[in-house]
């Protein structure tokens, strides 16, 4: 298969450069001649992304192999950064109320999506994150107190690049979707702060969220659009949740193994 065959290069490779840090300049000389350094490239690649697509919690271990795989690569592959860029996400986007597994957010049409729910989430907390709270009141540190996303926009705004929504007009877009968040969450006086920003930066597309807050009747329909925008995309989320549960209680139970 695919990952035993990569799974040995990848070995062999790493063994012939005494570790996995030399590993890459190895794996991109073809293996010592056994594939071409582009296959070889691309070999270790597929075996990252089978991995990933394998996992079936944020804990399973073939994530961990997956960033194992890929030390083996160069920082100059755009694949496997953006590899590693898909596993950061993954990891960071339960502090934010939202969990989804690899193959979930690879099938993710549109990553402004996952944005709008990040931004959404903001009280929820699953079961664990729950116990984790009450652990941590017990005496520990708890990191699963949510703050609303808007209050730790510098933490979004990483996220927005990890996802590959890095250039300027992403990051202002992003500014923006916080902004709408902070309004419909009763903060007004970060909305608008957030827009004085866009408005000095000459963001166009913040003036109709300015228009909404500074005359709500007049825009009353521009703004029910947007809400109910809003709310599809948190029913999108649920569903995604309990898709999740259910295949977490299927992993968990051997009578339905």
């Amino acid at each position: 298969s695919l990952v035993s065959s990569a799974a040995t290069l990848a070995a062999a490779a790493a063994a012939k450069a005494g570790g996995a840090a030399a590993g890459s300049s190895v794996v991109l000389r073809g293996a010592q001649g056994l594939l071409s350094a582009a296959a070889a490239e691309g070999v270790v690649v597929g075996v990252s992304q089978e991995l990933l697509a394998s996992a079936v919690s944020i804990d399973d271990p073939a994530i961990k192999a997956a960033e194992a795989v890929l030390v083996l690569l160069p920082e100059s592959c755009e694949v496997a950064t953006a590899q590693r860029s898909t596993v950061a996400v993954l990891r960071r986007l339960p502090e934010f109320g939202v969990s989804l597994l690899p193959a979930q957010l690879t099938a993710l049409p549109d990553k402004r999506q996952l944005l709008h729910s990040v931004l959404l989430c903001r009280t929820k907390r699953t079961g664990q994150q729950q116990q984790q709270h009450m652990d941590g009141s017990r005496g520990g540190s708890s990191s699963v107190l949510r703050v609303a996303p808007w209050r730790r926009l510098g933490d979004v705004l990483e996220l927005a690049a990890l996802l590959g929504m890095s250039s300027h007009d992403d990051q202002q877009e992003v500014r923006l979707l916080a902004a709408e968040a902070a309004y419909d969450g009763g903060e007004v006086d970060i909305a608008q702060h957030l827009l004085l920003g866009l408005s000095a930066a000459r963001y166009a597309p913040a003036w109709r969220l300015a228009a909404e807050m500074a005359y709500p009747d007049r825009y009353s329909a521009q703004m029910a659009e947007r809400r109910a925008h809003a709310k599809q995309l948190q029913q999108q989320q649920q569903h995604i949740e309990q898709q999740l549960l259910q295949q977490q209680q299927h992993e968990q139970d051997p009578a339905q193994q």
